[in-house]
């Protein structure tokens, strides 16, 4: 969530924040089959995580309404296609006596891993930067905005790693996958 100190709106404006950011979730999951299908999943992946990182990159340094609003539909558009392509990549690599177990497994992890993400960014901005700033190259960096902005460099060099490690890993195919019953 953003912090009223770092983007310069009345608190009252969250829910539109959500509720933008949730269009582009539901625009980006309507659209990632097709695009999946066409493009490969892997690239849809690599490519719409990558793309959310960049946006998170780009919000962290917005201190108006608007603009944030753009960016946070464009920044869930990617976002749920790189959760959309997920699955169909999950279902090509794990052979099927192991989905069940991974599949279970895979929510409960990404779940933690968004509960110590929130604990960890609040826990910074609360006590170890408390008060930081910095100027780099011209540009100001408060507490909050430099969270939201190494948040979004490690999200932005995870697409670029899944890139990577996902050109054709032990000869996977890219066709869409029918999951096993």
């Amino acid at each position: 969530m953003r912090s009223t100190e770092n983007l310069k709106v009345a608190p009252q404006w969250y829910g539109a924040f959500e509720t933008v950011f949730g269009l582009g979730l539901v625009a980006g999951a309507l659209g990632a089959s097709a695009i999946g299908a066409r493009t490969g999943y892997r690239a849809l992946y690599a490519v719409g995580v990558s793309l959310t990182g960049m946006g998170m990159i780009v919000g962290s340094r917005l201190t108006e309404l608007w603009p944030e609003l753009i960016v946070l539909l464009f920044v869930g558009i990617p976002a749920a296609m790189s959760h959309v392509a997920f699955t169909p990549l999950l279902l090509e690599v794990v052979p099927s006596t192991h989905q069940s177990r991974v599949l279970a497994v895979i929510s409960p992890a990404e779940h933690l891993a968004a509960l110590a993400g929130g604990v960890g960014a609040g826990w910074l901005t609360s006590t170890m930067l408390v008060g930081f700033r910095a100027e780099i190259a011209g540009v100001r960096f408060g507490r909050i905005d430099t969270v939201l902005a190494a948040a979004g460099a490690l999200v932005l060099m995870s697409g670029l790693y899944a890139w990577r490690a996902l050109r054709n890993p032990a000869g996977l195919t890219d066709h869409p996958v029918t999951p096993s019953v």
